[in-house]
């Protein structure tokens, strides 16, 4: 997969996936915002990861507050070409 000739790394994509699975869950028990360190945290990654990878297609959340889960989801999906 590519992104403005950026070549993304599978391991990437195969983490956008996990995040996404997690957000749905999220979604599901009314969890509105999350932060990249409790994403990680959840998904067994780093917050560091997860930043990255969310970076390679835009800006998303706002520092210090998390990102809107529902929002995120839906960015996900359209980034995994799903939905």
């Amino acid at each position: 997969m590519t992104n403005n000739n950026k070549k993304i790394p599978s391991g990437t994509i195969s983490r956008l996936c996990v995040y996404l699975r997690e957000l749905i869950t999220l979604l599901g028990v009314n969890v509105r915002t999350i932060s990249s360190g409790e994403l990680g945290e959840r998904t067994n990654f780093s917050d560091a990861q997860v930043r990255k990878d969310l970076a390679y297609f835009g800006n998303f959340g706002v520092s210090g507050s998390g990102y809107d889960t529902s929002e995120l989801k839906a960015a996900l999906e359209k980034i995994l070409d799903r939905k």
